[in-house]
């Protein structure tokens, strides 16, 4: 009986797909979301596969902004997890998670990869702002989700998504990650990924150029993807965010263009970071400025990035949702006061302090308070909405795709 059944549960996300059953505590596997191809007329290679170097390698990805849109590839990754569970997905339920500005049209190849290419008996869309308020305890929250494709501010109230109040945008861990590399170019720093390096110095001091030995470069997708990882070891162990605008002059930093920048008095330690090629840099400043334009994206000069005026920053994309919010006094307090800070960038050092500053400086008399929430909360709350039932008005069996179609079906079940 498929009420005995664990589902398997899905959370792809632009950088990240996680994946386990719903009697799992934690995902069995947490792999990489692109895929990487050495020629059209060959196999996908999933995992770890696609950091190993091979002149005509592409990396994919099924995944943008959150939402996929690459469905067969997806089921695809999917597939070969279910395969290294030991799970047969024509047998098993499929909970995958839905971010919530996903396009209604993205449902019916949805229902389409998962009934047809995977054969799954059961499927559900599971909303990854509920998953976050379930796995959080909270049937009213903020769900604030910082990850690599798209911020986004997504109001729960007493379990509902107030969708109006939803707001998003592209300024997150993939604009940081192109900004700190155009910053490193700047200052002229060799970034080379370490599949170039053939043979590097040891030993060299801070600041000493290293001689390496430099191999050839992969396809762009490759050699770009490469670049992205040494990018996101940079804000994990030396990166922070500065707990105010960095508006101070005479602090001696520049931004990507060399112009001068403002750093706070209280901001000037300095942290060491070793690139690829075995070159040391001790970071100032300059590691809060390549982290600022989260909060203030056209205020920082970008190389090569198109800012339009007067985009709102993650300060700001929070304060405009809560202010889009229609309800009573009483429920916006209890709002403020659950604000679930979720995805891979609120990883960054000091944001939480830097966001609740912001707020307090907007609104003085608010009670903000935040909740950390980082790692698999959306797949764990993912899990437990699959462990109520796979019966409720949620799940589509593969007899109602048969009889009423994939259309139909994503129109009057996932509104």
């Amino acid at each position: 009986m498929l009420e005995d059944v664990p589902a398997v549960v899905v959370d792809p996300g632009t950088t990240w797909t996680r994946c386990g059953l719903s009697s799992d505590l934690t995902p069995r596997y947490t792999v990489p979301s692109a895929y990487a191809k050495d020629g059209n007329d060959l196999p996908r290679v999933f995992g770890d596969g696609v950091y190993s170097y091979t002149p005509s390698r592409e990396i994919f990805t099924p995944v943008m902004d959150g939402v996929v849109y690459d469905w067969d590839s997806a089921a695809a990754l999917w597939s070969h997890l279910g395969e290294r569970m030991g799970c047969n997905l024509n047998e098993q339920p499929l909970s995958v998670v839905e971010k919530a500005w996903a396009p209604a049209e993205s449902r019916a190849p949805a229902l389409e990869a998962v009934f047809e290419g995977l054969g799954v008996p059961l499927f559900t869309l599971a909303k990854a702002p509920l998953c976050a308020a379930v796995e959080s305890f909270r049937t009213t929250a903020l769900i604030v989700t910082i990850g690599s494709g798209r911020t986004s501010v997504v109001p729960v109230l007493d379990g509902v998504v107030a969708t109006k109040a939803i707001l998003h945008s592209r300024f997150a861990g993939d604009f940081l990650d192109a900004h700190i590399l155009a910053s490193f170019q700047a200052s002229q720093i060799d970034a080379a990924p370490r599949y170039q390096i053939k043979q590097r110095a040891i030993g060299l001091d801070v600041g000493e150029p290293s001689p390496y030995a430099k191999g050839p470069q992969g396809t762009p997708s490759f050699h770009q993807y490469q670049q992205a990882r040494i990018v996101q070891r940079f804000k994990q162990v030396t990166a922070e965010v500065s707990p105010f605008p960095l508006n101070n002059p005479g602090s001696g930093a520049v931004d990507a263009a060399g112009r001068p920048i403002n750093i706070p008095n209280q901001s000037s330690s300095i942290r060491p970071f070793e690139f690829p090629s075995g070159y040391h840099r001790l970071f100032g400043p300059e590691r809060m400025a390549m982290v600022e334009p989260l909060f203030k994206p056209g205020a920082t000069a970008q190389s090569g990035l198109q800012v339009p005026e007067n985009s709102l920053g993650l300060t700001e994309l929070i304060y405009q949702s809560i202010g889009k919010v229609e309800a009573p006094t009483e429920v916006i307090m209890n709002l403020v006061s659950n604000i679930v800070l979720t995805g891979g960038t609120t990883q960054l050092q000091g944001l939480p302090r830097r966001v609740e500053n912001d707020l307090i400086a907007m609104k003085p008399n608010s009670p903000f308070r935040f909740h950390l929430a980082r790692g698999n909360v959306t797949w764990a709350g993912a899990r437990v909405m699959a462990s109520f039932g796979h019966f409720d008005s949620s799940w589509i069996t593969k007899a109602e795709y048969e009889e009423i179609g994939a259309e139909q079906l994503a129109e009057k079940r996932f509104k």
